[in-house]
């Protein structure tokens, strides 16, 4: 035996009766898929224009940090050239070849202060210390005496 589907009996109008209900069959409307794939378009389109931006700021950046680098490193050098230069100069023995080559004779009575205010070394009182470009005789300068500055003449004394 075959087993047929049973079909259910059509819904027979009722006369007179009129049902407040009835069934109505929902309207079938599409969506407009253009706007939402022009949305995700242009989001994915933003998005590699921003990536594209950020990764060139970024380069960019990174050539810059290259150039302050090798920069550094030459304003390095030149520090250290400049420093080597001014210990040279402030060498004892340099500083005392300069001061002879401009003429400069050594201060015998050359005295030290203390940081308590008292002096050290070999100071005399009263004692003139020679003139630049004094004459000296076997090694020891000869002081010539000054002359006074003649006087000016005062402004009421020419009448």
């Amino acid at each position: 035996m075959t087993a047929e589907p049973l079909q259910a009996p059509a819904p027979q109008p009722v006369p007179g009766h009129h049902p407040f209900l009835r069934l109505v069959r929902n309207p079938v409307r599409k969506a407009p898929k253009m706007p939402f794939v022009l949305l995700v378009v242009g989001i994915l389109g933003f998005g590699l224009v921003g990536l594209l931006l950020l990764s060139t700021q970024r380069a960019q950046a990174s050539f810059r940090m290259a150039d302050l680098q090798k920069q550094g490193a030459t304003l390095q050098d030149q520090e250290q050239a400049l420093q080597r230069l001014v210990e040279r100069d402030q060498d004892p023995a340099t500083l005392s070849a300069r001061a002879t080559a401009l003429g400069m004779v050594p201060d015998p009575t050359a005295g030290y202060l203390s940081p308590d205010g008292t002096v050290l070394g070999p100071v005399q009182q009263g004692v003139a210390v020679p003139a630049a470009g004094a004459p000296a005789v076997d090694g020891v300068v000869v002081a010539t005496a000054l002359k006074p500055p003649a006087k000016a003449a005062s402004p009421g004394a020419s009448r």
